[in-house]
């Protein structure tokens, strides 16, 4: 069995990619709340399937009022990450290390303030992919955060013209201490996560 297409998976890849997005995020936030010595929690991931263009309006919309930084998934994986953190929820993570620097705006990402949520996101990208890689036995690499500077259209560029179904599994992650919530967007590429699902027994 091999799907051709997002638009062939059924109510139980989309169950599987919902637990896979659980696993995931669990991973991420126990390495976050480790890396900020505080307590985190996780939301039951959200799973959509809809059309390239309302994809990019979504993603635009959900970019508006936070920092977005893209990871690109590689080695056997295919995909991307796309982390929306919200400036209180930047700030949060940043007064980790120093205290009494605000961040309420783009403009109070500079470089020492970047470099803290860069790190972060790294940390929290690599515990969301390896926790998928553990459970597959695949091989995961990511990339460096990359600033999104179009909002949506530019997370769709590399994917394939003809796949006009995209897939994304929303994780959020909360900050307990400070009422904050940061999102980590999963975008799998099909040919991955169909391997992925063939080796935990899941037809695909």
């Amino acid at each position: 069995m091999a799907l051709a297409s997002f638009n062939e998976f059924d109510d139980m890849h989309l169950s599987v990619l919902q637990e896979l997005g659980n696993m995931g995020s669990g991973g991420a936030a126990t390495a976050l709340a480790t890396m900020l010595n505080t307590a985190t929690d996780i939301s039951v991931p959200t799973v959509r399937k809809i059309g390239k263009q309302d994809a990019i309006r979504l993603i635009a919309a959900l970019c508006a009022g936070s920092h977005p930084l893209l990871i690109k998934l590689g080695g056997d994986f295919g995909g991307y990450i796309l982390h929306l953190l919200p400036y209180a929820y930047i700030e949060r993570v940043v007064q980790t290390y120093f205290p009494d620097v605000p961040v309420k705006s783009a403009a109070d990402i500079n470089e020492m303030t970047g470099s803290v949520i860069n790190e972060t996101v790294n940390i929290t990208s690599a515990a969301y992919a390896n926790s998928l890689a553990e459970l597959s036995g695949m091989c995961v690499d990511i990339s460096t955060p990359e600033r999104v500077t179009d909002m949506g259209a530019e997370i769709f560029r590399t994917y394939p013209p003809s796949e006009d179904t995209i897939f994304f599994v929303n994780n959020s992650i909360v900050i307990k201490d400070a009422g904050c919530t940061g999102n980590m967007v999963y975008f799998p590429e099909l040919n991955s996560v169909c391997e992925m699902m063939n080796r935990i027994g899941v037809p695909c």
